[in-house]
């Protein structure tokens, strides 16, 4: 027989027959056998030896059998009488001289059979696991992961989250035990390429306004731009090409311009913008000049935009060749049609136009609209892009690629036939919005009061900015609205900031002004009631556009 003493433990291995199971004290000292895989094994836990059992308090247990604690005999004063007792127990047992005893039997000697349970056998298709490594596998391990059917909660398909990847988040990666996946690969691979878009996005517009003079910089800003668009469909791509020619104009050498304004001419639907700029990028792009992958990729989008392009488009005769199916998002310019037709839709209506003279428009971003002369403003019928315009003999037929609705139109007579290249639109532009009269009052803020000062504008509040805060001339704090058109809605805002600013006492009392170009009576009659002044506002006045020589009728 071996053992080993430690400060806590002792164990024990016996190769020879055991009982089956006993139960008794040895002089006070509990102990008991356990199997393992290789016969029985002894354990039992003590104090230290040399350290006194000061009486009925003290027990022997190790803990796991479950049996609870047992009190130590109060006559044992020294451990390692207890551990000399239990070698001679063990001694005697392989000579033979112990036996079987039963649960009531007076003996001194107790002994227990435990046997090792074998571990439950892992599911065919399980995934093993390693609860030391999984962040709360001290309290909720998980042996093995299962493959977990879900469905993605952004395009709705079925999809698996398999153990493998379960094993990799929650051991490798650490993650929480109570995180799912609740997207399908491909969406996250997505959203993950679309968060790299807008952050490198967001750190070229950053470098852009600190280097507003470099080339490079509008270019990756322009390139940021494009991919993004190619990405998500979002991303404004007039911006794209306006620092693409922004760095030509730093850089004319800068071939790489050319490449990415072409891409976002192809993006817009200018397919003739996007050829010539390809075009232009390889003839001043020399073959070693490094920008392989770009003279790769604008080579096989060279091919595929001058394949397609209809015999409408003009330009050179190369690019005039006939071609039956056209994408209208390849359309380089915008092309009116006036003729007689008829136009019939089919989709998740039907709709009939008869043969009447009308307007046709094939916009360069690929929608198709059809208008009258009389009516409403909104087009008779339209179709959306994407959609693939099919140019018969007399007949066009336009298919939207994602619904499948379809236009039929068919053309007895054609009145009219122009294509026009509008350029980049710079965009709509609006004057005299509430950001602009903000501005030009705080700039001077006397039209509201004599004698007022600025503090801030946008003023924080728990709940929202204030547009201005200013002083009267007694040093008193005013908090100004400002609207476009004055309404009651806007008297209920500034009531409310009022009731919050005039809780502080370093503010209180807070006097409110509600400015506007235009005030309704009915939130005239309001804020007067709530002690609210009106002050009406002329835009042009305070732009100083207007002519004061000038006689007016009032």
């Amino acid at each position: 027989m071996s053992h080993r003493r430690d400060p806590h433990v002792w164990q024990g291995r016996l190769t020879g027959a055991c009982p089956l199971w006993g139960s008794g004290e040895i002089r006070g000292q509990f102990w008991y056998f356990r199997a393992d895989l290789t016969g029985w094994s002894f354990q039992a836990t003590l104090p230290r030896p040399g350290t006194l059992l000061g009486g009925a308090g003290n027990c022997v247990d190790d803990g796991s059998s479950g049996w609870g604690s047992t009190p130590c005999h109060p006559t044992w004063t020294d451990v390692n009488a207890a551990w000399r007792l239990i070698e001679t127990c063990l001694t005697a047992h392989q000579a033979g001289q112990l036996t079987e005893l039963g649960p009531d039997s007076p003996s001194p000697v107790s002994l227990r059979r435990y046997p090792r349970q074998p571990p439950d056998p892992l599911p065919a298709d399980a995934t093993p696991g390693d609860p030391s490594r999984q962040p709360d596998g001290r309290w909720h391990p998980r042996e093995f992961y299962l493959d977990d059917h879900r469905i993605c909660r952004q395009c709705g398909g079925p999809f698996v989250f398999s153990g493998r990847e379960q094993r990799h988040w929650y051991e490798d990666l650490r993650f929480n035990l109570d995180s799912v996946a609740v997207r399908c690969r491909r969406c996250r691979r997505e959203q993950r390429q679309q968060g790299s878009h807008h952050r490198r996005l967001q750190t070229a517009i950053t470098a852009l306004d600190r280097h507003p003079g470099d080339a490079t910089v509008h270019l990756r800003f322009a390139a940021a731009m494009v991919d993004l668009r190619s990405a998500n469909g979002c991303g404004n791509l007039d911006r794209a090409v306006h620092a693409a020619r922004t760095a030509l104009a730093l850089r004319p050498d800068l071939a790489a311009a050319h490449y990415w304004e072409a891409r976002a001419h192809e993006l817009a639907g200018r397919a003739g913008k996007a050829i010539d700029g390809y075009l232009l990028f390889l003839e001043r792009c020399p073959e070693n000049g490094g920008a392989h992958r770009l003279r790769e990729d604008a080579t096989l989008r060279l091919g595929f935009l001058d394949r397609d392009l209809p015999p409408v488009c003009g330009g050179s005769p190369r690019r005039r060749r006939a071609g039956t199916r056209l994408p209208v998002g390849t359309l380089p310019t915008m092309r009116l049609v006036v003729a007689r037709c008829s136009v019939d839709y089919t989709g998740r209506l039907t709709a009939h136009l008869p043969m009447a003279p009308r307007l046709l428009m094939l916009k360069a971003d690929g929608s198709i609209l059809v208008h009258a002369d009389g009516g409403s403003y909104k087009p008779l019928n339209w179709m959306t892009p994407p959609c693939t315009l099919k140019d018969g003999d007399g007949e066009w037929t336009i298919t939207n690629d994602k619904s499948g609705d379809s236009l039929r139109i068919t053309i007895e007579e054609i009145l009219h036939d122009s294509s026009h290249e509008l350029g980049v639109d710079p965009g709509l532009r609006k004057d005299g919005v509430e950001a602009h009269l903000q501005e030009l009052l705080a700039a001077d803020p006397t039209p509201i009061g004599e004698g007022y000062t600025l503090v801030r504008r946008e003023f924080p509040t728990a709940i929202g900015p204030v547009d201005l805060m200013c002083r009267d001339p007694q040093g008193s704090s005013v908090a100004v609205e400002i609207k476009r058109r004055g309404e009651i809605d806007g008297v209920e805002q500034l009531t409310r900031y009022l009731e919050l600013l005039n809780r502080d006492p370093l503010l209180s009392p807070v006097q409110g002004v509600f400015a506007a170009q235009v005030i309704k009576p009915q939130a005239r009659v309001l804020a007067e009631d709530r002690g609210i002044r009106c002050v009406t506002v002329d835009y042009d006045a305070l732009r100083g556009t207007v002519d004061q020589t000038q006689p007016t009728l009032f």
